[in-house]
């Protein structure tokens, strides 16, 4: 009996047991369901709130980005002092500290080697068109950019970008054909400001790597870009192996002759003063004609702008490896100390009139 009884209450707490783990199953069951009925709908809501707000360009790459938004800013500034060149010099140089130590308006209209001499030039006759010609010009380039052929100037597009200012709202951006609507940034009102904090955070992933953490998306480069003047920090993890790559100066055919046309395109002007220079590289790149290579490289530069030797800047030739992000980029700490060297050349370069 005692037996019977004793079997009796195992079965019995095995099946409350079962009981208890089905109900506790259930209610997982059931919230999963609410959760994925609540996503559902989240899902649908921002799909219809996505229908109602402006498109936007969605770019990922930050050169592209970098060249759109100079293009767009060469419709707004009024630089007293301009700089503008390769990548480097919109890395290396910070206009808001000039700016400030310089007291006259410094912009950069810097972007990418890719772009070349002629698509600066391009940029200054923009400012030309609207009346708003610097005094002052300072065009900067490094190694690379000095060195770039046809074939990558036809391949990578940013040089036909600028000369045909391919930013407009008629443009095509799209695989699909559809027209997007430029810089989200600049959108106004309730619903721009629904796209650009709450929705599209959720749906779009930001720049890759460490320029999405530094920077965060394109809205945020284009913000960065205004506040700073133009001026950019290469947030990149520095490689010492590759800073220390000894360094070789060349000017490319094709570069040199966009040089001419760059002198073509600014010739107009002549209140205009133009100043040249090349970026610096890393100490520990510097081998034994590294120097003289870059000196020799300066005056054909110099010849094909038709300018003087005195139009050279003489700025450093060679950085400490430590101040460096990429062989080409200072970091944040290198182009401070950059920029105060810039401030102090171009003080007693100024015409008398901005000083």
């Amino acid at each position: 009996m005692s037996s019977s009884t004793s079997s009796s209450s195992v079965f019995l707490a095995l099946r409350r047991g079962l009981q208890a783990a089905w109900a506790a199953s259930a209610r997982q069951v059931s919230a999963v369901a609410v959760s994925l009925a609540f996503a559902a709908v989240a899902i649908a809501a921002m799909a219809v709130v996505s229908g109602a707000l402006p498109p936007r360009q969605g770019e990922h790459e930050l050169e592209k980005i970098i060249v759109r938004e100079q293009l767009r800013r060469t419709r707004t500034v009024r630089p007293d002092v301009l700089v503008i060149g390769d990548s480097s010099a919109l890395m290396d140089v910070e206009a808001r500290e000039l700016s400030s130590v310089l007291q006259v308006d410094v912009e950069s209209l810097a972007t990418l080697g890719w772009v070349g001499p002629e698509g600066y030039g391009r940029m200054i006759q923009k400012l030309s068109e609207r009346k708003a010609s610097p005094r002052v010009v300072v065009l900067l380039m490094c190694q690379w950019g000095l060195a770039v052929d046809e074939a990558t100037f036809a391949k990578t597009g940013y040089e036909r970008m600028v000369l045909e200012d391919l930013t407009d709202d008629s443009v095509d951006r799209s695989a699909t054909g559809r027209r997007e609507a430029p810089h989200t940034a600049a959108q106004s009102g309730w619903r721009g400001r629904i796209y650009t904090r709450l929705f599209l955070p959720l749906v779009e992933p930001p720049l890759p790597g460490r320029l999405g953490f530094y920077y965060g998306w394109s809205e945020d480069v284009a913000r960065v870009m205004d506040r700073s003047r133009g001026s950019l920090v290469d947030p990149s993890l520095p490689d010492l192996a590759a800073l220390s790559v000894p360094c070789q100066f060349e000017l490319s055919a094709a570069v040199e002759r966009r040089l001419r046309l760059f002198a073509e395109l600014t010739r107009g002007n002549s209140a205009q003063t133009i100043y040249f220079g090349i970026t610096p590289v890393p100490q520990a790149a510097v081998v034994d004609n590294s120097l003289a290579r870059r000196a020799a490289t300066a005056l054909r530069c110099l010849e094909a702008l038709g300018l003087p030797a005195s139009s050279e800047l003489p700025v450093p030739a060679a950085f400490p490896t430590r101040r460096f992000a990429t062989f080409s980029h200072l970091s944040a700490e290198g182009r401070h100390a950059y920029s105060q060297i810039m401030a102090q050349l171009l003080e007693t370069r100024l015409p008398s009139s901005r000083r």
